[in-house]
């Protein structure tokens, strides 16, 4: 996941309960969460996803 604030490496797991186009990412995550990537001050965080490695 990166933002204009910066990136972090996560495992992605599909969900059903969350809308297509949004993700969710927990805020106190050892080595960064959305605490790192959020800025405040902004409506909203536009976020990319990409691909690092396949299983």
């Amino acid at each position: 996941m990166s933002t204009p604030r910066g990136s972090v490496v996560v495992p992605v797991v599909p969900d059903a309960r969350v809308a297509p186009g949004s993700a969710v990412l927990p805020f106190n995550l050892p080595g960064g969460g959305a605490g790192s990537l959020i800025n405040a001050s902004a409506a909203y965080t536009e976020l990319a996803l990409e691909q690092v490695s396949a299983p």
